[in-house]
Formats: structure tokens, C-alpha cells, sequence
């Protein structure tokens, strides 16, 4: 795997969180530890508060030899890759073909549907075509945040994910 990423690294995000019902019941509780192997938010820094990415945070991730590895993201920032296709002008027969994952970015369904549980796993190869179409894509030109920081370090990861027949998952 890439060099950009840590795997040595001691910083770990413990994440928990609670799915409860109407009356306030818990129905399911989210514990996740994750061993933050790249932390990309320090790449986009507010231009109002001066916070590295200080919008909502997403987690991509998968297990490898009993430990979670993760990248942490600027889910704000993430999704401006993902988000724009819609407006783009592109024909309705282009839009189905592109990646499911840029797809339900867009109609806010599946994984990133406001409802869905906060981990959902997410198709690997998918991730790398989404990668890949955002590589070649305008909005790829963006003084090289996206193909110089985002796209080696996230290709880099889902390429081990593949390798290792693990499963990805992203945490929002």
C-alpha cells in the first residue's frame, strides 16, 4: 500500500452511537474502534472557522488482521466530488451509468440516505469506478486537492481492501 498511509499509527477514533425509537428506547447501539490510518480533513482547512474540514466527518474503512483501519474525511468536502453530477448537464442515459455510490450521493438514497444506519458497506470496485470517474472528470480540477491527496490515498486503500477480499464500509 501507499506510503501516505500509516499503519503504524497510534490514533484511534472510538465511535458510538444509538438508534433509538419514538419514545426514546434503544434499539441498536454502533460501537466501532477505528485505527485512523490517513486523516485527509487536514488537507481542507475552513475558510471561516480556520478548523481542518470542520463540516460533518465520514469514516471509510474495513478490517484488516482483526484491527479497523480507516481514513478519515471531511464529509462536506467528499461530497463535493460526488454531489455535482445532477447539475453537470449530462444526458439521463450518462447519469445511469455512472458509479451507484455517485448515484445515491446524488438521489440520497442507500448508503447515504439521512435515515440509513450510520455504518453501511459499501461495494469496493464501485468505490475505485467512482474514483476513477472523478480522476477524469472537471471536477478533478481543482488545484490538485483531489488527485494529489484524495485519490492515491483512497485508490491505495480500496486496492488492499480488494486485495485482502475484505469488506469496505463507510461511518457517517
Amino acid at each position: 500500500m501507499s506510503e501516505q498511509l500509516n499503519f503504524k499509527s497510534e490514533r484511534f477514533f472510538d465511535y458510538r452511537s444509538q438508534h433509538t425509537n419514538h419514545s426514546g428506547t434503544v434499539i441498536k447501539e454502533y460501537t466501532h474502534r477505528l485505527k485512523i490510518v490517513a486523516d485527509l480533513t487536514l488537507h481542507c482547512i475552513c475558510p471561516v472557522c480556520g478548523a481542518p474540514d470542520c463540516g460533518n466527518d465520514m469514516y471509510l474503512w474495513a478490517e484488516f488482521s482483526g484491527e479497523k483501519w480507516a481514513i478519515h474525511l471531511g464529509a462536506d468536502s467528499f461530497d463535493a466530488y460526488l454531489n455535482c453530477w445532477h447539475y453537470d448537464g449530462i444526458t439521463e442515459d450518462e447519469y445511469r451509468q455512472l458509479p451507484e455510490l455517485i448515484r445515491h450521493s446524488n438521489e440520497m438514497i442507500g448508503w447515504c440516505d439521512i435515515y440509513s444506519e450510520p455504518n453501511n458497506e459499501i461495494d469496493a470496485f464501485d468505490f475505485l469506478k467512482s474514483l476513477e470517474v472523478i480522476k477524469d472528470s472537471d471536477y478533478a480540477n481543482d488545484g490538485g486537492e483531489f488527485l494529489e491527496i484524495y485519490y492515491p490515498i483512497l485508490k491505495s486503500f480500496t486496492n488492499a481492501v480488494i486485495k485482502e477480499n475484505t469488506i469496505l464500509n463507510v461511518l457517517k
